[in-house]
């Protein structure tokens, strides 16, 4: 039995061993097919193992990150560097998922995307547990979210250094177009006045128009926010999609009807939503999507809301800015 240090509460300890104990029994590893409720039975596992010092995955996991931080934190944070730091994550998440085939066969052998289906309901009029019926896994959709929280402080930090001419340039930008009213920014981005949802606003809170400030849209500005704490690529392009079906379930609501977009009405208000959110190091998150991010997430309605952000974040650099206030 592993020995703790005496600093270590005796209550952790406890719940440490109870935790080992629990894992040492891994789920079926060799039903011949993958479906969701397994996949999510192995993710469970592998978090729990990965997170436990004692266990081998988790004494892995702790020399891997000691590793990197090792590597790349104080002297080591040079912008020079974060080509190799990004291949060496590259490489972690490849021997990774190498030594969980061994606990789990079933997983594709390649590493590459695989569609699974949740299994049907029983007989009984039982339900899968989880609601996805189907999803598609990856290396990367199964280590990503493992590895890249223990790592994120230096990596973040080595993106930041990366682009920090550029972000310079954006925020200055963005902060003297957050002093414009609401009616004034979004006239200027071109957002046709039906979309300007003012008659709600004004209803709802009654403020004069001149007054009207960070008052639209602000359920799809709070949503893209939480890009910066959200740690992997698939978890970042999950944020920006719901970002804009927050923009789309406003105007709905709104307009008491579904809205079907042309790219001429929504990019303006998504453009809106990426100003009001005062994202600091944006071009840092495009970046470290673009390196991270797996081939098969860049076609089909993920990579195309993500290239509309680049494009955001592009036009917000180099558009001419009103002088007035």
């Amino acid at each position: 039995m592993e020995s703790f240090p005496t600093r270590i509460p005796s209550n952790k300890i406890r719940r440490i061993l109870t935790l080992a104990e629990e894992l040492e029994t891994i789920p079926p590893h060799s039903k011949g097919r993958l479906t969701v409720e397994y996949y999510h039975q192995i993710k469970t596992y592998l978090h729990k193992a990965f997170d436990l010092p004692i266990h081998p995955l988790g004494k892995l996991m702790e020399g891997l990150v000691d590793v990197f931080r090792a590597a790349y934190i104080g002297v080591g944070a040079h912008p020079r560097l974060l080509d190799h730091a990004v291949k060496e994550i590259t490489s972690f998440v490849s021997r990774l998922y190498n030594c969980v085939r061994i606990l789990f066969p079933d997983l594709s052998e390649t590493g590459g995307p695989l569609l699974i289906e949740a299994e049907a309901a029983s007989e009984g009029g039982t339900t899968p547990e989880t609601d996805d019926i189907s999803l598609v896994v990856s290396c990367g959709t199964l280590i990503h979210p493992i590895l890249l929280p223990k790592i994120y402080p230096p990596l973040f930090d080595l993106y930041a250094l990366y682009n920090d001419k550029d972000d310079e340039k954006y925020w200055e930008r963005v902060r003297k177009l957050n002093k414009q009213g609401d009616i004034g920014l979004m006239a200027f981005l071109g957002i046709d006045q039906k979309f300007w949802l003012i008659d709600a606003v004004l209803k709802e809170k009654s403020p004069s128009l001149s007054a009207l400030r960070n008052q639209s849209y602000c359920s799809a500005i709070e949503t893209l926010q939480h890009i910066s704490t959200a740690f992997s690529p698939k978890e970042k392009l999950e944020v920006i999609q719901k970002t804009f079906s927050e923009i789309t379930k406003t105007v709905e609501e709104s307009m008491g009807d579904v809205q079907v977009w042309c790219m001429d009405d929504l990019f303006p208000i998504f453009h809106y939503v990426v100003i009001r959110a005062q994202i600091r190091h944006l071009g840092a998150e495009i970046h470290l999507i673009q390196d991270l991010m797996e081939p098969h997430l860049e076609n089909g309605e993920l990579g195309i809301m993500f290239t509309t952000l680049h494009a955001c974040y592009f036009q917000i650099q180099n558009e001419k800015i009103p002088s007035h206030g």
